[in-house]
């Protein structure tokens, strides 16, 4: 069998979750070749690209070189073929599916994902707001955090009202001036426990949700997130230290 006809699937180990997406699949062919191109957006599970989103070359390594590989193989073969390396019965057999079911261990509980806790109705504003707009916007909204989206509605910052109450006081008046360009994100399907680390690990009390292609699907804050935890505290207090 050629490294054409074997096949594989390259998966998004980004997800935090058991079952995670697969991207595509690929041969070993490919995968020697030294890079692979990866659709980025809307891909199908387990197709050779994307459909309606864009290719990404993604760098392909073995995890040890194939000379040694080869090396390694070409020793044992020696060995057995000259009676040094012995095939002899194993000691035990690990029982047949006849004799018995192999299954994945049960999980007994599923943690929520980034959907089933988010903000959807999200306000945002364009970067070419004043930051007159943008403290209208907030006190209207009752919110402290604006994602700043471009004129194609792609995530490009995000201010908060002490951003805001900053720059009045400076007399600033372009938003694009004091936004945060570093947005740290998240998507529909992250897990609820990563995303307290993210939040923990940049301290930050709130994450835009978007898309594949960077729109803004809604917000998932520490307020709401401590409103879920308060409800189901003893369950996930081991999950939260």
């Amino acid at each position: 069998m050629s490294d054409a006809e074997i096949e594989t699937e390259v998966v998004d180990f980004g997800v935090g979750r058991r079952e995670r997406p697969v991207l595509r699949r690929v041969t070993y062919e490919e995968l020697k070749s030294g890079a692979i191109e990866i659709g980025i957006g809307r891909g199908s599970k387990g197709s050779k690209g994307s459909k309606g989103g864009t290719e990404k070359e993604v760098k392909t390594s073995p995890l040890s070189s194939f000379f040694m590989a080869k090396r390694v193989a070409e020793e044992l073969k020696s060995r057995i073929e000259a009676g040094e390396f012995l095939l002899s019965v194993p000691v035990e057999r690990l029982p047949t599916p006849a004799e018995s079911v192999f299954k994945p261990m049960k999980q007994t509980e599923e943690l929520p994902l980034v959907k089933d806790v988010m903000l959807r109705e999200t306000p945002t504003i364009s970067e070419r707001a004043s930051i007159a707009d943008a403290a209208k916007l907030i006190t209207e909204s009752q919110t402290t955090h604006i994602p700043v989206v471009s004129a194609n509605e792609k995530l490009v910052g995000i201010v908060t009202a002490w951003d805001i109450s900053t720059a009045v006081a400076k007399r600033e008046e372009g938003l694009a001036e004091i936004m945060t360009r570093k947005v740290v994100t998240t998507d529909l399907e992250q897990c609820l426990e990563l995303v307290i680390r993210k939040l923990e690990r940049h301290n930050i009390s709130a994450l835009p949700v978007v898309d594949a292609g960077r729109r803004v699907l809604g917000m998932v804050t520490s307020d709401e997130i401590s409103k879920l935890v308060g409800k189901k505290r003893k369950r996930w207090q081991w999950r939260l230290r």
